[in-house]
């Protein structure tokens, strides 16, 4: 049976499928975000320019993202924002739908996550929903409770498409350590991904045994 929220998200989709499927789009087409964040109470009023000055700092940030994406151009995506928190080692239904969705319209429909938050989500699912987001959007990634060495194989392979990542947090990771060899070998792996995101600006590593005796490597030279 569907929830009342997945019941909402499909009629949505549906109006939405309605809007991209026309050849020709109309002249006053002015749809190009879909805003699917929390924000503050007031923030559709403000953003429409009603009420300029009862606004959150965080629902500016908001407004902001949105006047990012210019509304010219006819072939442009449509940009669906959402943030993403995974706590649960499965995907729930909701978002199993909307990400297939995405999937299927990737072409038109870029979703956009300034963050990502996965508590206990395991890697395979995890991925999926990585290969889902538009990276350039990530700003936040947080991992919690992951296995070594598999997520830093498969985290290093979207971390490069990251360009705007600003913050790297990293904790209760846990599992087998390999080999000496192979440790260094991974770690060199991430290191050389990790030194490339140039707009990186907080790093978080807590409780997390693998690095012992490799940090020197993360950090960038000057």
């Amino acid at each position: 049976m569907k929830t009342p929220d997945l019941e909402i998200l499909y009629y949505v989709v549906d109006g939405i499928d309605c809007l991209l499927s026309q050849k020709v789009r109309p002249r006053r087409w002015k749809l190009q975000v879909l805003e699917m964040r929390d924000v503050d109470e007031n923030f559709w009023t403000i953003w429409s320019g009603a009420r300029p000055l009862s606004c959150s700092p965080e629902a500016m940030s908001k407004r902001q993202t949105v006047e990012d994406y210019p509304r010219t151009g006819e072939k442009q995506p449509l940009k669906v924002f959402m943030d993403v928190c995974l706590k649960e080692k499965s995907v729930d239904e909701d978002l199993s739908f909307f990400s297939g969705w995405v999937q299927h319209k990737r072409r038109s429909v870029h979703l956009c996550c300034t963050k990502v938050v996965n508590y206990s989500m395991n890697i395979l699912n995890f991925r999926n929903i990585l290969e889902t987001v538009y990276p350039d959007s990530i700003q936040v990634l947080e991992i919690w409770n992951m296995c070594w060495p598999c997520m830093i194989v498969e985290v290093s392979r979207h971390l490069s498409q990251m360009r705007n990542l600003r913050k790297l947090f990293i904790s209760d990771c846990c599992g087998y350590l390999p080999s000496f060899e192979s440790q260094g070998q991974l770690v060199a792996e991430f290191s050389s991904v990790f030194l490339r995101l140039e707009y990186l600006q907080m790093l978080y590593i807590r409780r997390v045994r693998f690095f012992e005796g490799y940090l020197d490597q993360l950090i960038r030279p000057a």
